[in-house]
C-alpha cells in the first residue's frame, strides 16, 4: 500500500475512490496531495478489510473547522464540534489544556453497542509529559478513555478496563485502545501491541466521546487522526498502524 496513488482532480476528470469521492462533495476539498493521500487510505481499508471494523474516521484534512468535523465513512452522520480553545489548521486540531475539545456528538453507547468489542485512538503530533486527557468520556466510573499520567514518563491508561496503564517513552504517534472480549483488552502504541488481562465488568456509557479532554482532564496536544470502531484483531492492528502511519507520511505531518 505504499506509494502515492496517481490522480487529478475530480473537477478535471479525476477519479478517486467512492468514500474520497463524498469527502470532495461534502468538503468541496480540491488539494490533489490531500485527494490523493485520502483515496490511497481508502484503498488501504479495503484491502485490508478494516472497513467493517471501522464506525467513525475523522482525518482532520483541509485546516478548517468545518472540514475536520466530518465522518470520513460517512459525511452525512457523526459530525464534530468543537469547544472552547481549539485551533484547526493543516497539522490537524490543537487543543489548549484548559478548556478546548472536540465532541463526537455520540455517546459510547451509540458508537459500541458492544463493550468487549470496541477500538478508539489517536494520532498524536506532540510529545508532552504530564496529566491529559487525549479521547474519552467525562463523567464517573463508567468511562472510556486514553490519557497520559505523569510518571516518570507518558502514560496512556484506559479506563473501563480496571485501569490498566502502558508506559510510553513518547506521546507521539498513533495510540490505540482495543478490547476484544470482556477480559482482555490490547493496547496499540506506534506499532507495538501490548495485551492486559482484566477482571473488570464490562459497563456501558451515555456520555459523549470526546477527543482533547476524558475524564476531567484537557489536553494540550496537537492530533492529527482520530477513530471509533470494534474490536481488532493484532494484524488488523498493525495494518491500520501502517495506513495511518502513511496517510501522515503522505501529509507531510508524520512525527
Amino acid at each position: 500500500m505504499r506509494g502515492i496513488l496517481r490522480a487529478i482532480p475530480a473537477s478535471y476528470g479525476g477519479n478517486y475512490s467512492p468514500l474520497t469521492t463524498a469527502w470532495i462533495t461534502a468538503t468541496g476539498e480540491s488539494d490533489v496531495t490531500i485527494l490523493n493521500a485520502l483515496s490511497v487510505f481508502e484503498a488501504g481499508l479495503t484491502t485490508y478489510d478494516l472497513l467493517g471494523n471501522m464506525k467513525r474516521i475523522y482525518p482532520f484534512v483541509g485546516g478548517s473547522s468545518i472540514k475536520h468535523s466530518y465522518n470520513f465513512l460517512d459525511t452525512s452522520i457523526g459530525q464534530k464540534t468543537d469547544y472552547g480553545g481549539v485551533t484547526n489548521d493543516g497539522n490537524g486540531k490543537t487543543f489548549n489544556g484548559s478548556s478546548g475539545y472536540s465532541d463526537s456528538n455520540s455517546t459510547g453507547d451509540d458508537l459500541f453497542p458492544d463493550y468487549s468489542n470496541i477500538s478508539f485512538g489517536f494520532y498524536s503530533r506532540t510529545d508532552a509529559q504530564g496529566v491529559m486527557g487525549d479521547i474519552g468520556t467525562s463523567g464517573g466510573d463508567d468511562d472510556l478513555n486514553i490519557y497520559s499520567w505523569a510518571l516518570n514518563g507518558s502514560y496512556f491508561r484506559t479506563a473501563n478496563t480496571g485501569g490498566q496503564t502502558v508506559a510510553q517513552t513518547t506521546s507521539l504517534g498513533f495510540f490505540v485502545a482495543n478490547r476484544i472480549s470482556s477480559t482482555e483488552i490490547r493496547c496499540l502504541a506506534n506499532g507495538n501491541v501490548v495485551s492486559q488481562l482484566i477482571n473488570k465488568t464490562t459497563t456501558t456509557s451515555a456520555r459523549n466521546m470526546l477527543l482533547g479532554k476524558s475524564w476531567a482532564n484537557y489536553s494540550s496536544r496537537n492530533y492529527s487522526f482520530e477513530f471509533y470502531g470494534t474490536g481488532l484483531t493484532d494484524a488488523k492492528l498493525l495494518n491500520l498502524n501502517t495506513l495511518v502511519q502513511d496517510l501522515q507520511t503522505a501529509l507531510g505531518r508524520q512525527v
